[in-house]
């Protein structure tokens, strides 16, 4: 996705929820603070035994930091490019490209977004108490008392909300649009040629596309977002939060999934529960803005799931606690989810027709392009089972504090699988460590790391290959590798989320962090 949420969220996250906000941001790969780098982690990695081939890795030096300065933040480019912030003794900061001064120092700086193509770099900076838009180090607005999120396309035409006495206006390539209470920062659309955002008037929220108004007022809301041509929205009304669809609200719950559209755009699901105070939960499968199915989930009396779904607004819901699971669109339209039919009668649905029954189904569900595939874990007792097309396959532990399965991946042909299993204790549990053991099984094999978090797997394209990212940590800083087709490279102090692709089938390109050196590194099998 291209979209991003508001920056001014960013100070009340946890490092866990910041960093699955940053793999979710689909303009630029921007960095935890690098104290996070650098900090006094005291974990360690078990890791897998090697296999006898080793990776060929070729490094090239992107930028080196001066250490004239302390970093603020670092980005990669879409053209794989470094870009980071500095901030110097007299407290001033500085942009830098590839370590050459990009503009003037400013008092201070913040949101910084690229363009598509990653030509371009447009920032909010600030000088005394003054606000300006800065693109590839030129000033290019009037001077506002506060400014949010720039959006740039590839053309140079830029959006940010700006504010000036007591008013925001959305700035639009430097003239000043209607003024409102408050604003968000705006998105465009894929082509450049559209843009969304949210604003408020008399106390309540709407949604403008071009600057027109789309549906009535709503009460809170997550960001926009833009897929093939539609503006999608959550947003509660009323109570009750609902998703809507260029302004259309579909059915309303207290609590909603991630939607998912097919890839032409025609249709959309999500799922919703409610209930989930304490009493009876009723989790339902919404598609094209109905209901199409609804189920009984469980009553929340405490513990993690209870917790979890106490929360309103959008999350992950869970089949076992919710009643439902997010869902799954094929390309055909066709709808895969899991369902909790009874105690301890969990199922996933595939075009109508329920799988075996289990405990809880405690993955996502995945489903290849075409439909004809999917897969999903499975609970019965102590065991974590694989289930591909509904025929059972290979089973591992699950006895601890908390297990989970966070992400489940197929390749295009639906003929390997990835997932991976953690098992923590209560801190875990908890949510006030990331620490746990995370088995990464690929088609059955499965190493085991105690480390912080593993992120960033992907298939080739041909589903032959495939790489993870590891990040542990030692006593004076992280360790970050990945490991390719089950074989470990070198150790970086960090490396970018989500910068890791596949270069040739058997070959794969990431960038790193060296002490003070940006690196671009390529791994081939020998």
């Amino acid at each position: 996705m291209n979209n991003r949420n508001p920056v001014e969220s960013f100070c009340c996250l946890s490092c866990r929820v910041l960093k699955g906000f940053l793999r979710a941001n689909g303009r630029c790969l921007r960095l935890l603070p690098l104290l996070l780098v650098w900090g006094h982690l005291s974990c360690a990695a078990q890791q897998p035994a090697a296999k006898p081939s080793t990776p060929k890795i070729d490094e090239k030096v992107l930028a080196e930091i001066s250490g004239r300065g302390r970093i603020v933040d670092v980005y990669v480019s879409r053209q794989g490019e470094m870009l980071w912030i500095e901030e110097y003794p007299d407290h001033t900061q500085a942009v830098l490209l590839n370590g050459k001064l990009m503009g003037a120092n400013y008092d201070q700086l913040k949101y910084v977004a690229e363009s598509p193509d990653g030509k371009l770099w447009a920032f909010s900076a600030r000088r005394k108490s003054r606000w300006v838009v800065v693109i590839n180090g030129q000033e290019r607005t009037g001077e506002y008392d506060d400014m949010l999120f720039p959006d740039i396309t590839n053309e140079g035409h830029f959006l940010v909300p700006a504010r000036k006495d007591g008013k925001w206006r959305m700035v639009s390539d430097g003239k000043d649009g209607p003024e409102f209470e408050k604003l968000t920062g705006a998105v465009f659309d894929p082509s450049g040629a559209h843009y969304a955002y949210m604003a408020m008037r008399h106390g309540k929220w709407t949604t403008l596309k071009d600057g027109k108004e789309l549906g009535g007022e709503l009460d809170a809301y997550n960001p926009p977002q833009w897929f093939k041509g539609h503006v999608a929205v959550a947003a509660r009304i009323n109570g009750k939060w609902t998703w809507l669809m260029d302004g259309e609200p579909g059915p309303g719950f207290e609590v909603i999934s991630q939607f998912t559209f097919t890839p032409d755009g025609k249709h959309y699901a999500y799922s919703g529960s409610s209930g989930a105070s304490g009493h009876q939960v009723s989790g339902s499968i919404v598609v094209d803005g109905k209901i199409v199915a609804s189920y009984g989930g469980a009553q929340l009396r405490g513990g993690w799931l209870a917790a979890e779904g106490l929360k309103e607004g959008v999350r992950r819901l869970h089949p076992a606690a919710h009643g439902v699971s997010d869902p799954v669109l094929s390309e055909d339209g066709t709808v895969f989810y899991a369902a909790r039919r009874g105690e301890k009668d969990v199922a996933v649905f595939a075009n109508g027709v329920a799988g075996p029954a289990f405990e809880d189904i405690v993955s996502p569900v995945a489903v290849t392009a075409d439909g004809r595939h999917f897969a999903y874990v499975g609970k019965r007792g102590d065991s974590f089972i694989e289930i591909r097309d509904h025929k059972t396959g290979p089973s591992f532990p699950s006895k601890a504090t908390l297990s989970l399965v966070p992400w489940i991946s197929m390749s295009h042909d639906g003929a390997h699988l990835a997932y991976e299993i953690d098992r923590g204790g209560h801190s875990f549990k908890a949510g006030v460590g990331d620490m746990a053991w995370r088995r990464v099984v690929v088609d059955g094999q499965a190493p085991e790391y105690h480390a912080l978090s593993v992120n960033a797997f992907a298939f080739s394209e041909d589903g032959k290959h495939y790489h993870y990212q590891v990040e542990a940590g030692g006593p004076d800083h992280h360790q970050n590798w990945i490991v390719f087709d089950g074989v470990e490279a070198r150790k970086y102090d960090l490396i970018f989320y989500d910068g890791t692709k596949f270069v040739a089938a058997d070959a794969i390109e990431l960038t790193a962090m060296e002490g003070k050196r940006f690196l671009r590194v390529t791994e081939t099998l020998e």
